[in-house]
């Protein structure tokens, strides 16, 4: 089986020849950074290879006057980092690579995703995901203290910290969002029954 799964892999790049394989994906309203790898006819350039980037918006036009901008040489790749990108869409990306005499052109597709997160809040950085578990740990144990010591207080803080976690994780998906308040105005409504 996987020998012939391998096969299908290597038929399928063979076919599509210099065509991009994996899409790059950027969010909307932060910088975008393109990497590519500079091979010319199948072979790793050089160090002393220069790459240069065309950058174009969904409607054609040059993004932020990056037209044959040099990208900075890596060794292992070339990379180019664009200023905040306003806009969500399929970009593309022109890029042509030159080591000594001969040159490869290859253009391909950059995803710009839209932010759809409140409070621009991007659980892309894991100090973000360790403040939402902190948070999470405070409304479970705020709940646990209400629950054992018949306390008010602590219900209605563990309400308040479980809606500002409800906003949190808009990102991850709407309902497990849904989920959490829901679970967090239930809990909420039984304290305020019976405490």
């Amino acid at each position: 089986m996987t020998c012939i799964l391998s096969f299908i892999v290597l038929a399928q790049t063979s076919v599509l020849n210099d065509r991009e394989l994996f899409i790059p994906s950027c969010l909307q309203n932060r910088t975008c950074d393109i990497k590519v790898e500079c091979i010319i006819d199948g072979k790793y350039c050089s160090n002393n290879a220069e790459c240069n980037i065309s950058f174009y918006d969904p409607y054609r036009n040059i993004l932020q006057n990056i037209s044959n901008k040099q990208m900075t040489n890596n060794y292992t790749f070339h990379n180019y980092t664009t200023k905040r990108i306003d806009f969500y869409g399929n970009y593309k990306a022109s890029v042509v690579c030159c080591d000594q005499g001969e040159c490869n052109h290859n253009t391909f597709r950059v995803i710009v995703i839209r932010n759809t997160g409140y409070f621009n809040f991007d659980l892309g950085y894991m100090s973000n995901i360790i403040l939402l578990f902190i948070l999470l740990f405070f409304w479970l144990g705020c709940n646990i203290i209400a629950l054992f010591f018949k306390n008010k207080i602590f219900a209605s803080f563990g309400f308040f910290i479980g809606i500002f976690i409800g906003f949190m994780m808009f990102q991850l998906h709407v309902y497990l969002v849904i989920a959490f308040l829901f679970l967090n105005i239930i809990t909420f409504l039984w304290y305020a029954k019976n405490l």
